[in-house]
């Protein structure tokens, strides 16, 4: 079966086209409890709208190794907070009120990055030839890396398979 929603990114490329911010502000929005999407990726130091469109009082509360942490309340008709993530990393964002309450904001240090389709589909652009590491990351199967080679002048196609007991604790 396949999987959308699933992070696919090139982890070792070190050339290729500029690096450019995000021409729209990506935005998470807490509608009806659950953070929509659900995963977000995002540029490193592009901002990111964090929205709370209920009539109920939501946080935001980011859990991240390398990114500064930001924890603050959210009552329903504020204006959206800006979030900005100057390092790459995977940030997990959760409301402290509601504790079922989690989404991913995924920061991408190059533009080789995609989510997937809800077919599983996905297309990375512009990869300049060469061999690399496909990594592809999902909040709950985990992490599967897998060698790829992109020649001159052709689609490269690949086929991933992720199982649930590849998830690492």
């Amino acid at each position: 079966s396949t999987l959308g929603g699933v992070v696919v990114s090139l982890v070792d490329i070190m050339r290729g086209v500029d690096f450019t911010a995000a021409t729209s502000l990506p935005t998470i929005d807490q509608q009806q409890c659950p953070f929509q999407p659900h995963v977000i990726l995002v540029p490193r130091g592009a901002p990111v709208s964090v929205l709370n469109s209920v009539p109920i009082t939501h946080n935001i509360h980011t859990a991240a190794f390398d990114n500064r942490p930001v924890n603050r309340a959210q009552p329903h008709g504020a204006a959206g907070v800006e979030l900005k993530f100057p390092i790459a990393e995977k940030v997990r964002l959760k409301c402290d009120i509601h504790e079922w309450m989690g989404a991913w904001v995924v920061v991408m240090n190059h533009p080789y990055y995609a989510l997937t389709e809800r077919d599983g589909s996905f297309t990375l652009r512009n990869v300049p030839p060469g061999n690399y590491r496909l990594e592809v990351w999902h909040d709950v199967l985990g992490t599967s890396n897998q060698r790829v080679s992109v020649k001159p002048q052709e689609v490269t196609t690949t086929s991933v398979t992720m199982a649930a007991s590849s998830r690492k604790p």
